[in-house]
């Protein structure tokens, strides 16, 4: 019978170890965009959207449109989402009549998701890209 140098067993131990079945990181640039559709130029813009980690963040800006580039890890990271909503300007003729934000995502500069409403809300998956 054969005998196993002590070395062995902790160097085949760190090899099993490593090569488990974890998932491999792979990070993706996200571009998210909001946009003004119809008469009113300029309102608050507030988007809610994933940011690197994960997590819902909440900013508001004033303007016609609003963007942002994040890069994150899928399968730290499994899906993004962008909603948005908007106060017109009370200057503005007509404020709201008729108004409506355009929500955006790219990933990896292809479009993955695109939604015109009052309130939109973009929902995109990363898994398989």
């Amino acid at each position: 019978m054969r005998r196993v140098s002590l070395f062995a067993v902790p160097l085949l131990l760190v090899l099993v170890g490593c090569s488990g079945g974890g998932a491999r990181s792979v990070s993706h640039t996200v571009s998210y965009e909001l946009n003004m559709v119809g008469p009113v130029a300029f309102a608050n813009i507030t988007a809610s959207y994933t940011d690197a980690q994960g997590h819902q963040v909440k900013t508001t800006m004033f303007g016609a449109s609003w963007s942002l580039q994040v890069t994150v890890a899928y399968p730290k990271v499994k899906s993004v989402d962008l909603a948005g909503s908007f106060t017109p300007d009370p200057a503005e003729p007509n404020p709201g009549q008729s108004a409506q934000l355009r929500c955006t995502i790219s990933i990896d500069g292809k479009m993955a998701e695109r939604h015109t409403d009052y309130v939109p809300v973009c929902r995109t998956s990363l898994a398989g890209r």
